[in-house]
């Protein structure tokens, strides 16, 4: 039976049933007298005593639902977050290498501009050390390195190489765009050099071990540890007065007819990367003075 047919007569018209609405205001009013009357409190609370444990556990999960769904959102964003965070801090790594790469090389540059305008008497190349070599060949250690300047540049064999610290070998092989430059240091370099205190000559000879040991210093000449090897410029393949190294050591044997020191090389050859080719000029380097 539908709640329509209460408002319909017998015959189908729509017109009010007015029985059922006084039996709906007197309910009404009833109910509206027990609950004044709290006779409806026994049922309100039966109804609580089902409902709230339910209500409660609803509520539970609903706040656990409502929470887990936060807590998914933020961890997205913390990753989304860490993931951005992760791209930055890459990119300032590297900006700062390269800041620091640019720092490093414009200081090289300063000191090469710096060694080029005291000694303006030469025509310079500068060249960037492309390539390090030390190892074995058919005659023993070899050290040189590979420079990115050659033919193109006027760079002939017999040339110097410097860095502003002071002699790195000579070119010894050239080609269209680059150059092999033989080290001081590899054990079949030989250089005719001087000591700038005793004014002691002698030849200045790589070691197997990268050292440099100057020979043939005669047994009279009044060397000390400290002195500053230099360049003799004899030959005519290398200027005078290149700085080759300092003396740490001293050797002197009653029986040989010479004596020999130890030089430590002033240049780094570790942390070659900027040189300069002398292409010509004049045939000696002003002294500095404390050298």
């Amino acid at each position: 039976m539908s709640t329509t047919r209460f408002f319909l007569d017998s015959g189908g018209a729509k017109k009010p049933n007015w029985r059922f609405l006084l039996l709906l205001l007197f309910l009404g009013f009833l109910l509206s007298a027990f609950y004044r009357a709290k006779l409806l409190n026994p049922v309100q609370d039966l109804i609580l005593r089902i409902t709230t444990p339910a209500q409660y556990g609803i509520s539970i999960a609903s706040s656990f639902l409502r929470q887990t769904v936060v807590s998914i959102e933020e961890l997205r964003h913390l990753r989304e977050e860490n993931e951005k965070l992760k791209k930055e801090l890459e990119r300032l790594i590297i900006e700062n290498v390269q800041l620091r790469e640019l720092e490093a090389e414009n200081r090289n540059l300063r000191e090469l501009l710096r060694f080029t305008q005291e000694n303006p008497a030469f025509d310079y190349t500068a060249a960037r050390v492309t390539a390090r070599v030390i190892g074995f060949d058919p005659s023993g250690f070899t050290r040189y390195v590979l420079i990115n300047a050659g033919q193109r540049e006027g760079v002939l064999p017999g040339m110097a190489v410097v860095t502003e610290r002071g002699l790195v070998g000579r070119v010894v092989d050239v080609y269209h765009t680059a150059s092999k430059v033989l080290l001081i240091t590899d054990p079949t370099s030989s250089i005719a050099a001087y000591l700038q205190g005793s004014q002691a000559t002698g030849m200045v000879e790589g070691t197997p071990e990268g050292m440099l040991i100057m020979r043939y210093i005669p047994l009279e000449a009044k060397v000390s540890v400290g002195e500053i090897a230099l360049t003799a410029g004899l030959g005519g393949t290398l200027p005078k007065g290149l700085v080759i190294g300092q003396v740490i050591e001293i050797e002197r044997k009653d029986y040989a007819p010479f004596q020999e020191v130890r030089i430590k090389p002033s240049v780094n050859f570790d942390r070659l990367e900027l040189v300069l080719v002398l292409k010509g000029g004049k045939a000696s380097i002003p002294e500095e003075e404390g050298h």
